[in-house]
């Protein structure tokens, strides 16, 4: 009986002995799992005596989160908290629309967001702090893009790399296909162009084609006189294969010849483009030959009182002046031109031709009154203000050499006077080869 006992009481012991290193081995091993979580250890108290729930105050670093989109993925956010190593959570949200929608990690493109950091659930603590931030448009910035003109106006440029693996190419737009356009607008192209925007110091341009005109040869140009030693020189697809097909490119040249001349090899330098989509720089080879330009005198020529008769005409052309001279069937208003009866004189007569379709009559002289200036003249007393006067070439100019011409007209005065001063408007003339501007 003894013996029964002295075993029982063993195995008693020992049962209590095994239960006491399982509790053990549990308090270790909750201990070492709650700071891995990052939250403090308190030793455990008795069921018998719990405490209260400490509310813990949280505040995030809202400051430090929004940035430009990098690539990369978002950073928790840095807090401080009233105790010390507080185990937390991290909840993120993403706006769509006019709501925040809950994300499953923390956010890498651009956006608007928010983060709610909260201490981890434990029987004694809690309390948590959120905060609002965005993910910007990171900034672009390509080297500057310089595009030969070739008559389009949206230019498209292949992608290089940009934030991490992001590889974004662009297209610009100008207002117009000409070189010197302003930029229309630009657009990123790319897997994730949304969250790039051009830098503002970006800059592109079209540039006009440049021709080099001392690698094109000789140039054989033919031009009609026009008083001055410029060349207009144009070129087309054809003639030089940088022009832009279905245009023209015309570039100015000085040559320094003024007149007439045959085929004359020289060296010209460039004016200007008349095209701003080329330029054309170099001295060009020319071979040139300058023909006359072909002259039209007046198809009314006054009447002189001679059939045979001489003017002085301006051409048009700088400040040539031509001596002309023409010869009529008679000397009478109305009369037509003898045929080859035309000759040019004077220092520029050389450069020009007469047209050959030309053909003239004589036509009345028109004369000025007034540049006769205050005519005597007088009449008896009628009771009319009808007035005749006769004036002589050197009285009147215009009057044909020799000749007197008479002409009647209404004054102002109807009265007897003396050296009074009127006004003559003429009504008739002796002459029909005259007549009066009044």
């Amino acid at each position: 009986m003894k013996k029964k006992y002295l075993i029982g009481l063993v195995l008693l012991l020992v049962g209590l002995f095994c239960c006491l290193l399982l509790a053990s081995a549990g308090m270790r091993a909750e201990q070492q799992g709650y700071k891995a979580l990052g939250g403090a250890f308190n030793a455990p108290v008795a069921p018998s005596a719990p405490t209260s729930v400490q509310d813990v105050h949280i505040k995030i670093n809202a400051e430090e989160l929004s940035r430009a989109y990098n690539a990369k993925q978002m950073q928790y956010p840095v807090f401080t908290a009233d105790i010390a190593e507080p185990r937390v959570e991290y909840f993120w949200y993403q706006k769509q629309a006019d709501q925040y929608v809950p994300i499953d990690a923390p956010p890498v493109f651009v956006g608007e967001y928010r983060v709610t950091v909260r201490v981890a659930e434990e029987m004694n603590y809690t309390g948590e702090d959120t905060a609002y931030f965005s993910i910007t448009p990171a900034a672009f910035t390509p080297p500057d893009a310089e595009f030969q003109y070739t008559g389009a106006s949206v230019f498209s440029v292949a992608a290089i790399p940009a934030c991490g693996t992001d590889m974004i190419g662009y297209e610009v737009a100008f207002q117009s296909g000409n070189a010197g356009a302003e930029i229309s607008y630009i657009t990123l192209r790319g897997d994730h162009a949304d969250n790039y925007r051009i830098s503002e110091h970006f800059t592109a341009s079209i540039l006009p084609i440049s021709v080099d005109l001392s690698s094109l040869g000789t140039l054989t140009a033919q031009k009609s006189y026009d008083a001055t030693d410029l060349l207009f020189y144009t070129f087309d697809t054809a003639s030089l294969p940088s022009v832009v097909r279905g245009e023209h490119a015309t570039v100015v040249l000085s040559t320094g010849i003024y007149s007439v001349c045959d085929a004359t090899q020289l060296t010209a330098s460039v004016v200007r483009s008349e095209n701003p989509n080329y330029r054309f720089f170099g001295e060009a080879a020319v071979s040139l030959s300058v023909t006359k330009a072909v002259f039209t005198p007046p198809a009314e020529i006054a009447y002189r009182g001679t059939k045979t008769i001489t003017i002085h005409q301006p051409t048009g052309l700088g400040d040539d002046v031509l001596t002309i001279t023409l010869v009529f069937e008679s000397e009478l208003v109305g009369a037509t031109l003898v045929a080859g009866s035309v000759h040019f004189a004077g220092e520029c007569a050389g450069n020009y031709t007469l047209a050959q379709d030309y053909t003239a009559q004589i036509a009345p002289m028109l004369l000025d009154l007034a540049s006769a200036g205050v005519v005597a003249a007088q009449k008896r007393f009628d009771g009319t203000n009808l007035l005749s006067v006769s004036l002589t070439a050197e009285q009147l100019p215009g009057v044909a050499s020799g000749e007197t011409l008479t002409f009647s007209g209404t004054v102002s005065q109807i009265y007897p006077c003396k050296d009074a001063v009127a006004v003559l408007r003429v009504n008739s003339v002796s002459n029909p080869a005259y007549r009066f501007e009044n």
